[in-house]
Parts: structure tokens; C-alpha cells; sequence
């Protein structure tokens, strides 16, 4: 139990109570928007919503990568610190962006349908 009387296991209940109404609204207001993640810094799924079928455990994991590597590549270029990666396809556009959080930073990833934006 935290000082504060809030264990860990309530702590993560309240993020990822928030993560799924994040995506819920983005999904809501964001068109063209076919799946959203967001997961732990170190990979797992804390919450989904998809129009597609995905598989969020994957992206999950491979989002954490690429965020990985995002910050590799603007500490090693001495650039400063990411903000965000774009991938951009044929068929639409995935974008990553770190969710700074004290306790659980997280990873926030977007897919973009082109054929539906």
C-alpha cells in the first residue's frame, strides 16, 4: 500500500480505467481511426478499441519497439526527446507517441485507415 492509502493494483485499475476512456473518445471523434492501444513501456496491452481486427496484443508490443527506437534515435542524434513516430502506408498511417504517467508510462498507438479519412 502507498502512503496515500492507494495500492498498486487500485493505481493501475484508475489508469487503465482512463486509458479505455481515452481511446473510447478518440475513437469517437477521430475519423478514420481503426484502432487504438495503449500499452505499458514495457509492451502489454492496458487498453483497446478496434474497428478492424487486430491483433492489440501485437500492436502493442511492436508500438513499445518502435517507441524504443524513436528514443534511441533522437538521444543518440542529439536531437532532444521524441514527441512522436509516424509510419505512414499505402492504406493509412500508424502513429506512436509516449504517455508520460509517474507510476505507469505508457505508449499510445493509433491506426489510420487512408480509405476511411
Amino acid at each position: 500500500m502507498k502512503a496515500s492509502g492507494i495500492t498498486e493494483s487500485d493505481l493501475y485499475k484508475r489508469v487503465q480505467a482512463a486509458a479505455e476512456q481515452t481511446l473510447e473518445e478518440l475513437m469517437l471523434r477521430l475519423k478514420g481511426l481503426a484502432a487504438g492501444v495503449i500499452a505499458t513501456s514495457d509492451g502489454f496491452e492496458v487498453a483497446a478499441r478496434m474497428t478492424h481486427k487486430m491483433d492489440a496484443s501485437k500492436l502493442a508490443a511492436t508500438a513499445c519497439s518502435i517507441s524504443a527506437l524513436g528514443a534511441m534515435v533522437s538521444e543518440e542524434s542529439e536531437i532532444g526527446r521524441y514527441h512522436y513516430l509516424m509510419v505512414e502506408a499505402s492504406e493509412g498511417y500508424v502513429v506512436i507517441m509516449e504517455v508520460p504517467h509517474p507510476s505507469y508510462p505508457m505508449i499510445l498507438n493509433l491506426v489510420i485507415c487512408r480509405e476511411e479519412v
